[in-house]
This record gives C-alpha cells, structure tokens and sequence, in this order.
C-alpha cells in the first residue's frame, strides 16, 4: 500500500509521466488562458439565459396576479347580485 501510495508511489509517478510533464508545462499557461475566456463567455451566456427566465416569470406572475384580480371582482359581483345588495341610492 505504502508503495501505491505513499511517497515511494509518488515518487515513481513522477518517474513514469516525467516526460509528459515537460511537454505539458510550457502549454499550461495558454490553456489556462482559454479555459478563463472560455468560462467568461459561458458565465455571459448564462447570464443571459437567466435574465430571460426572469422576465418570463415576471410576465407570467403579472398575468396570474391580473387573472386573480378578475376572478375575485367577478366572485364579489356574483356574490352581490345572489345576495341581492343594491347599490347605495338606487
């Protein structure tokens, strides 16, 4: 276990991908340039996509709060007329 993982494991990684470590070094800084830019971008996109579910839902809660607003006039008015209230000098 202690070879596996230990420090003598570690120490033989590091023989094993020595090599590849010294192919991948020199691009580490470009790479980590795109994948800023790239997540900048996908933040903005995302962004924007949460922007417009938030005007949808804004929409969607102003008709509901109007539909609402209708159905509790019209249940008032029915409820005047079957209790049959008059308007006020009439």
């Amino acid at each position: 276990m202690a070879a596996q993982v230990g420090w003598r494991g570690l120490e033989e990684t590091f023989k094993r991908e020595a090599a590849q470590w010294s192919q991948w070094l020199p691009q580490l800084p470009r790479l980590l340039h795109h994948a800023v830019v790239d997540g900048s971008a996908r933040g903005q996109q995302s962004l924007r996509e949460l922007q417009g579910v938030r005007h949808e839902l804004q929409v969607r809660n102003r008709l509901l709060l109007i539909g609402v607003t209708c159905l509790a006039a019209l249940a008032i008015m029915t409820a005047w007329a079957f209790l049959g209230f008059k308007l006020p000098g009439r």
